[in-house]
């Protein structure tokens, strides 16, 4: 009996270090585990679809993500944005909102500038009207 024991202990830690182990896979792989983002904040004139968790990509890849919607006094959707450190968005950046269609929600879309000067962390960028 006690050797039972041991061994459904035994594979009960194993289990438990599978079911770890995959986690961290999963939230590493998904950018959830990023630590090198850096925020911007966004102002858009409307944010169909857009929702906290939301996708940021650029040229379709995905970049960042949105991590959290507000309204201004003027009725702006004040949009944070966090971007991976290593992707540098031009100042003079446009913006728009797209959809796949085949999932519900929409990820915002940045089509980068030419502009030599880079947006820092805590910078604002506005969509035009």
């Amino acid at each position: 009996m006690k050797q039972n024991n041991s061994f459904e202990i035994l594979l009960s830690g194993a289990v438990v270090l599978v079911a770890v182990g995959f986690f961290l896979f999963a939230y590493t792989s998904t950018g959830g585990a990023s630590l090198s983002d850096y925020e911007f904040t966004v102002r858009l004139h409307h944010a169909d679809g857009l929702k906290a968790g939301s996708d940021v990509r650029i040229g379709g890849v995905k970049v960042g993500d949105v991590s959290s919607l507000a309204l201004d006094d003027h009725y702006i959707a004040v949009t944070h944005v966090r971007v991976r450190d290593e992707v540098k968005v031009p100042k003079d950046s446009a913006l728009s909102i797209s959809s796949d269609g085949l999932t519900p929600g929409s990820y915002l879309v940045i089509a980068p500038g030419r502009s030599s000067d880079m947006l820092a962390p805590g910078a604002v960028l506005t969509a035009p009207r």
